[in-house]
């Protein structure tokens, strides 16, 4: 399966979870349900739903079949779905508890590391729709780098800032993140060496030469088939 239309999958299933989630807390956690907190999630929702949306025009109008050069230590397609499900999960986790520390102890440490992973998931929801959709390989590199640049920090407030106790524990879930993140780092960096951009023709690259051929080629197919 390739890696766009798995993102595609994977924002649906962040949808199907997160609404139970809100309609469980707004209506149905014990002993008082907590509409607030509730509605809290609401904007997120929002984004979740645009970011959804936007993956699956992306999908329509990007083909699937394009080929780019890719370094011979890149992960198959087959790694991303379990590697991806287990990271949001530990991710889950510990900025649930980062929340629920922050909504008790509004302190500035609290709400700093929250405000940083925050702007984080943000960037994060945003580099699949630049990489995969826009094939904007040195863009998608440089919001690599940002990720990392903004993770870094949350994990150590998380760990040693926390107010008014630090979370290691909570901060240790989000390592194998940070290792992950690392590496496709690197493995972005490299891409963008394989396919350099040309600055002459309007930031083209070997992605969106590929891109744009197939959907010629579709667009070939269908006009043959409609002969």
């Amino acid at each position: 399966m390739k890696k766009l239309r798995l993102a595609s999958i994977m924002n649906g299933l962040l949808l199907s979870t997160l609404i139970p989630v809100i309609a469980l807390l707004g209506f149905y956690v014990q002993p008082i349900p907590q509409p607030v907190l509730a509605a809290l999630l609401l904007p997120y929702l929002g984004w979740l739903a645009f970011a959804t949306f936007l993956n699956v025009e992306i999908c329509k109008r990007n083909p699937t079949d394009n080929k780019i050069s890719l370094p011979s230590w890149t992960p198959p397609d087959t790694i991303f779905g379990p590697v991806w499900s287990t990271l949001y999960t530990l991710m889950g986790l510990a900025i649930g508890r980062l929340w629920n520390v922050t909504a008790s102890n509004p302190q500035q440490m609290n709400t700093l590391t929250l405000t940083l992973w925050m702007v984080h998931y943000v960037i994060n929801i945003l580099w699949a729709p630049v990489f995969f959709g826009m094939k904007k390989l040195r863009l998608a590199s440089i919001m690599n780098g940002l990720l990392l640049s903004t993770l870094i920090p949350v994990i150590v407030l998380l760990g040693f800032y926390v107010q008014p106790i630090p979370q290691p524990v909570l901060a240790a879930l989000l390592l194998p993140y940070l290792g992950w993140l690392t590496f496709a780092t690197f493995l972005n960096v490299e891409i963008c060496k394989r396919n350099p951009t040309d600055n002459k023709f309007g930031g083209y690259n070997e992605a969106r030469f590929q891109a744009d051929l197939a959907r010629l080629q579709q667009q070939a197919a269908r006009f043959a088939d409609g002969e």
